[in-house]
């Protein structure tokens, strides 16, 4: 209740709330639900009404700033995208079987993170049950979390919520001290 709460208010208040929730026994499935939280933050924006933004229409924004091969490339993740690579004539659609590689993934979500953070609207994420995230996860996570952290920007903000009992061998420890260390997120 607390993260529903907390997330309601935050909308009140003029923020973009995006909230998703890992399950136990996920397996290796987590990275389905990160990027389903980048989906629906999409979808969230794309619903938004462009006059409340100060920088301009969540379309035009993302147009402007990923090329048609981008945008086709994160459809294949991100269906929410789907709608925008009909307004590109360029490239060809990419295999809807085409596997990426995390480094590959994060260089895309960070682009389209820029992308999204030039709107000029305040973005939260949250990701519940963030003890459930796999260590695949938390990698792509973290790496696409640092590189939106080299952009000076004060309107985003990623919340992931977990128990206090993980121990010093779960993934999300080492990460978490890895992020601790970071000066620039």
């Amino acid at each position: 209740h607390f993260v529903y709460n907390v997330s309601a208010f935050l909308s009140n208040i003029g923020w973009v709330v995006t909230s998703a929730s890992c399950n136990r026994g996920m397996a290796n499935r987590s990275t389905e639900t990160v990027m389903s939280l980048f989906d629906m933050m999409v979808t969230n924006l794309l619903a938004h009404h462009d006059s409340d933004s100060e920088g301009g229409s969540t379309r035009d924004a993302l147009l402007g700033s990923l090329d048609s091969t981008t945008l086709k490339s994160l459809s294949v993740y991100l269906p929410s995208l789907q709608s925008l690579c009909g307004h590109t004539d360029r490239g060809s659609p990419p295999n809807s079987q085409l596997e990426f590689s995390q480094l590959q993934l994060t260089f895309l979500l960070s682009r389209l993170i820029t992308a999204v953070l030039s709107l000029n609207r305040k973005i939260i994420l949250v990701l519940d049950n963030f003890e459930h995230v796999d260590s695949s996860a938390l990698t792509l996570l973290s790496e696409v979390l640092t590189s939106v952290g080299q952009v000076p920007i004060s309107r985003f903000l990623f919340v992931g919520c977990y128990r206090d009992n993980i121990d010093e061998s779960h993934p999300l420890t080492a990460q978490l001290t890895d992020l601790r260390r970071r000066q620039d997120i």
